[in-house]
């Protein structure tokens, strides 16, 4: 597919700078390696792509790679990430536990916001966020699990019973 614009930015000092972007214009404007803001132009980039093309040329899936890795997957790629994305699917049995606590009519995204809280007590056994193996894998276990946590939180919140997700399927 084509790409009406990829843009490549300089590197910037990331959080200071957009702070001081921010401060002395009063703007959302941002340069990173990973997103390029201009909200006075609307615009919004990721990784030198504007967003617009990617919401229409690519899947959530790629895009969750190109953040991660900084370029688009190929064929071969994206079928080995999202198999590792959908391997990692499933939530502990002690984590769903917690959605026994909120009650049905509960806001989707509040009782979301208190399992994801909860989360780091059941992924990180032996994290060392020093090391760019053990972040990426993180990351890629919390870009599978959302949905997943999303969707009990939505059928809690429902008054529904819990339905798992099927490795059989692909990601969304």
């Amino acid at each position: 597919f084509f790409f009406s614009s990829r843009r490549r930015h300089t590197r910037c000092s990331g959080v200071s700078w957009a702070r001081r972007c921010v401060q002395e214009t009063g703007t959302g404007s941002c340069v990173s390696n990973v997103t390029y803001i201009d909200g006075e132009k609307g615009e919004l980039e990721y990784r030198g792509y504007d967003i617009k093309d990617l919401a229409e040329n690519c899947t959530f899936i790629e895009v969750c790679y190109l953040l991660l890795y900084g370029e688009l997957p190929s064929e071969t790629e994206l079928i080995k990430f999202e198999e590792t994305v959908v391997s990692e699917m499933l939530v502990h049995e002690k984590l769903i536990g917690f959605y026994n606590g909120f009650k049905q009519g509960a806001h989707p995204m509040a009782i979301m916001t208190g399992v994801v809280g909860a989360l780091s007590a059941f992924m990180y056994d032996d994290f060392d966020l020093k090391d760019p193996k053990a972040r990426e894998i993180a990351t890629i276990r919390i870009i599978a699990k959302l949905p997943t946590i999303a969707s009990i939180a939505y059928r809690t919140a429902m008054g529904l019973p819990i339905v798992y997700p099927k490795k059989r399927y692909n990601y969304i």
